[in-house]
């Protein structure tokens, strides 16, 4: 540890602490007459030199529209076409799906004899 500095640290804290109810304190003179003195950079540190406002105004307009970005493509592109795109899919495939198994065997055999003879056709033509 480097007293030195902790010293002059703490030394300073004391020393703006102690300006500070000196110019605030009581009837805060010294204040007003630095507010006579030059009124732009009284109103500059009585805002504390608008950070909050500057801040505000990145959340509104930067970090906002970013969140509002990242949450349509969240919407459309994770939500609407990765999870439930899928899912739609698999339904449609599904219902696709249940008019070729009817359970009755003379369909089944049926869809083989054709089966059949479509590749006996295509082999058939293919020949030469």
């Amino acid at each position: 540890m480097v007293w030195w500095i902790t010293i002059l640290s703490v030394a300073l804290v004391v020393g703006g602490i102690g300006t500070g109810i000196w110019m605030w304190g009581g009837k805060a003179e010294p204040a007003r007459r630095a507010g006579a003195f030059s009124p732009l950079l009284y109103r500059l540190f009585l805002n504390r030199f608008y950070f909050d406002e500057v801040y505000q105004l990145v959340i509104d307009y930067v970090v906002l529209a970013a969140g509002k970005a990242v949450a349509v493509f969240d919407r459309v592109i994770v939500n609407d076409t990765g999870v439930n795109g899928t899912g739609e899919a698999t339904n449609f495939l599904g219902w696709l799906g249940k008019h070729q198994q009817t359970g009755k065997l003379p369909n089944y055999a049926l869809g083989i004899v054709i089966g059949i003879v479509v590749i006996a056709a295509v082999a058939f033509g293919y020949r030469g």
